[in-house]
């Protein structure tokens, strides 16, 4: 085998072992509603003769009674709020391995414009860094997110527009490659001063502006999640933004003919022509760095729940129930960025209580584990099905840590810290009736 091979080879082990990584839930806070079950119904053909910047009215942070209770921006209040919004649907348990990534396109233009006004005030300015400062008004949300709900893994900020969110995305999906985070939660937000306002209102296009915040979580494959359907995610992509559409669809390895549709962010995509045989949506209303998440998230409201509504978005959703093959595409006029994600029904309820045959062979499979990796130096006839290893002393700290990774690989389980214990692993018999448990109360 020459170099070339070797080096080959080396990338597919690699890439084989490159974890599923999944957007198990998806929320947020919009202008329609305080969550996805009361905006889920609002999307672009019914917002159309809406005013040109859509603001969020009436939202009351406060009779929530989170943990932050001091007095801060708007921007961190949504980005609270729609994070807790899907803290609820997922469940993780080591705070120490949750981080939060968050994006926005202005951060608080209303604290930096009352800070800019300050300025004006002080005689010598010369020691106020203004860039320092704004820069930090951005970080703030992300930094009161994670004092509010104690994540303690990874966290950062982005600030860009929609592309900016694939990068959000991307970054959190390698803190979970690279094993410096278990579940990362990933907040996009923006809300819009007058100053701001008056400025969207001058520009000549027909795009309808929003305040927003949204949220979802990324974690390997769903397993005691409470939302059993998740998107997958496939393949990233970034680029230069005078690359075409047919040539992300190629530099991404997307297979058109698998392909249920095309989500586009961003406002001059010169060739989406009517040549595609598959949905296409753009989005003519803004979103700003939240317009992807905001878009994922409709759809699998779409998906999941029979709306009476019509347009693309809504065609784009009924090819997807079918395929579940989704690219998205966002553009600005410095970046653009692509993201390949699949939807996926993967349900706990579906899977088969086993059969006595099908226990039997579970058991060997136990057995032959076990005697392969532990019991050196044994015949396979000498373990019986109820021998403890305990008392065989083939178990050290490390190797129950080893078959529990095992076990939690193979069969698609998660054990919890107080169920490592000799009931559920001492023994060929415990080790089975313990899976067999756990299968059971996931369907139930």
């Amino acid at each position: 085998m020459d170099l070339v091979e070797l080096i080959h080879a080396y990338c597919l082990e690699k890439f084989s072992m490159r974890k599923e990584i999944y957007i198990t839930a998806i929320d947020g806070i919009t202008p329609d509603g305080w969550n996805i079950s009361e905006f889920g119904e609002h999307t672009s053909e019914l917002n159309v003769g809406s005013t040109r910047v859509r603001k969020i009215e009436g939202f009351q942070f406060y009779k929530y009674k989170y943990k932050v209770n001091t007095r801060i921006d708007k921007s961190a209040q949504l980005c609270i709020h729609s994070t807790a919004n899907v803290l609820n649907k997922v469940v993780f348990q080591e705070q120490e391995q949750t981080g939060i990534i968050t994006v926005s396109k202005y951060g608080c233009p209303i604290s930096k414009e009352i800070y800019l006004e300050q300025l004006k005030t002080y005689e010598d300015p010369c020691y106020v860094s203004p860039k320092d400062f704004v820069q930090s008004i951005c970080n703030i949300p992300n930094a009161m997110a994670a004092i509010e709900f104690g994540f303690k893994g990874a966290c950062n900020h982005y600030v860009g527009s929609y592309e900016a969110s694939i990068a959000a995305l991307w970054n959190a999906y390698e803190s979970i490659q690279q094993e410096t985070a278990k579940t990362m939660f990933v907040t996009s937000f923006d809300t819009v001063s007058k100053g701001l306002e008056a400025e969207l209102e001058k520009k000549k296009n027909n795009v309808i502006y929003h305040e927003n915040a949204m949220s979802l979580v990324l974690q390997e494959k769903p397993v005691d999640t409470v939302q059993q359907d998740a998107w997958k995610i496939e393949s990233f992509w970034f680029g230069m933004p005078d690359v075409s559409v047919s040539e992300v669809i190629q530099q991404t390895g997307v297979v058109l003919s698998e392909l249920g549709g095309i989500l586009c962010c961003g406002e001059s995509f010169p060739d989406l022509e009517e040549k595609w045989n598959i949905p296409v949506f753009l989005s003519k209303e803004e979103y700003f760095s939240s317009s992807l998440f905001y878009y994922i998230g409709i759809l699998t409201y779409f998906i999941k729940n029979d709306i009476n509504v019509e347009g693309k978005l809504k065609q784009l959703a009924n090819s997807l129930k079918d395929t579940g093959n989704l690219l998205c595409i966002c553009k600005t006029d410095l970046n653009m960025a692509a993201v390949y994600v699949n939807f996926h029904k993967y349900s706990l309820k579906e899977r088969k209580v086993r059969t006595m045959q099908d226990e039997k062979k579970l058991r060997g499979e136990i057995r032959n584990y076990i005697f392969e990796y532990f019991l050196f130096g044994y015949e396979e006839d000498e373990l019986k099905d109820d021998m403890s290893f305990l008392d065989l002393g083939v178990l050290d700290s490390t190797g129950i840590m080893e078959l529990v990774a095992y076990i939690q690989r193979q069969y698609k389980i998660k054990v919890k810290d107080e169920e490592i214990i000799p009931d559920n692993l001492d023994s060929v018999n415990a080790i089975t009736s313990f899976i067999i448990k756990k299968e059971e109360e996931a369907c139930s």
